[in-house]
């Protein structure tokens, strides 16, 4: 089983699929999450105090779920069947790892300790 682990997906993921479906039929992957959900915070939806850099970062249970859908459309359908909506998360999603690869934990930190 392939484990998907936060808003690293977009970037690493569904290479990382398309490189174990060459040794491993497709019928035989499982896109899911790394863990259960059950403890995981409900939706950013409400978090409306948060940084929105911060929580652009980060999935709670529904956007995991949106995420490991999205993933395995991707992978098992293709890039060209995203509706638009699903491309434009898509979308989102790479431009918010592309702004994170750029930042330190320090400055992470910093913006949780001003809250």
């Amino acid at each position: 089983m392939l484990e998907i682990f936060g808003k690293i997906i977009f970037l690493k993921q569904p290479t990382l699929l398309e490189t174990l479906a060459n040794t491993v039929n497709k019928e035989n992957i499982i896109v899911s999450t790394s863990c259960s959900l059950l403890h995981t915070p409900f939706t950013l939806k409400y978090e409306e105090k948060m940084d929105k850099e911060l929580k652009n970062w980060l999935s709670y249970a529904v956007e995991k779920l949106d995420e490991v859908s999205l993933v395995s459309k991707i992978f098992f359908d293709g890039v060209d069947t995203l509706n638009e909506k699903e491309t434009l998360r898509y979308q989102n999603n790479v431009e918010a790892n592309t702004s994170r690869k750029t930042l330190h934990v320090f400055t992470i930190m910093k913006v949780h300790k001003q809250k």
